[in-house]
């Protein structure tokens, strides 16, 4: 066999450029796909936090309003509470005429806890039950 000419070897190294160039190239693209890949998952946390903080800001509005529709009557409750107790102390004192004024503010409690149900209704409605399908035979 014969000795390797200069050329040989200058097309042996070229061939083993051109491969390892070869080879970059496709690092190169497999990292450019990486990039984009992690690019995309980038974007798809910032519109998750995004739709998250929206989600929380709309929710900390609906808990905002709940509560000043709410503490004018939880004060209410409170005083009628009050009088409820003043009343019970003066029904086990025997007077017997205090029995229709607790009566009353027992119902006029009561009406404030259905405003306080129907405030958190509105804010929080119900959504539709679905509907019902009966079952196919086969």
């Amino acid at each position: 066999m014969a000795e390797p000419t200069q050329l040989d070897r200058i097309e042996a190294a070229v061939a083993a450029l051109a491969t390892h160039a070869n080879r970059l190239d496709l690092q190169n693209q497999q990292q450019t796909a990486l990039l984009t890949a992690l690019t995309s998952g980038v974007q798809i946390m910032t519109a998750t936090a995004d739709d998250t903080q929206a989600a929380v800001t709309a929710l900390d509005a609906k808990v905002d309003a709940l509560i000043a529709a709410v503490q004018p009557a939880i004060a209410t409750l409170q005083q009628q509470l009050a009088a409820a107790q003043a009343l019970v102390a003066q029904l086990q004192a025997g007077d017997a005429a205090a029995a229709t004024t607790l009566q009353a503010t027992i119902a006029a409690a009561q009406a404030e806890g259905d405003k306080v149900d129907a405030a958190v209704a509105l804010l929080n409605p119900t959504p539709p039950a679905p509907p019902v399908t009966p079952p196919s035979n086969p």
